[in-house]
């Protein structure tokens, strides 16, 4: 049985179809977290609470 090339065709795009779809998909993704304001405001909250820590310690340590 011999299989030809324009049935073939199609069937090879649609497997790969997805896989070029889900790399545009985690790109806009990356896009959307840049832009996002909330995203920001939390990001810079989360690294102010973590400097907390240390800012903190540093109060009970001598001064020299």
């Amino acid at each position: 049985m011999r299989i030809h090339a324009a049935r073939l065709l199609p069937v090879l795009l649609s497997l790969l179809a997805p896989a070029a779809l889900a790399g545009d998909l985690l790109s806009i993704y990356r896009e959307a977290q840049i832009q996002d304001a909330r995203f920001a405001a939390a990001k810079a909250q989360y690294i102010a609470a973590q400097e907390r820590l240390p800012q903190g310690r540093a109060l009970l340590l001598p001064n020299v």
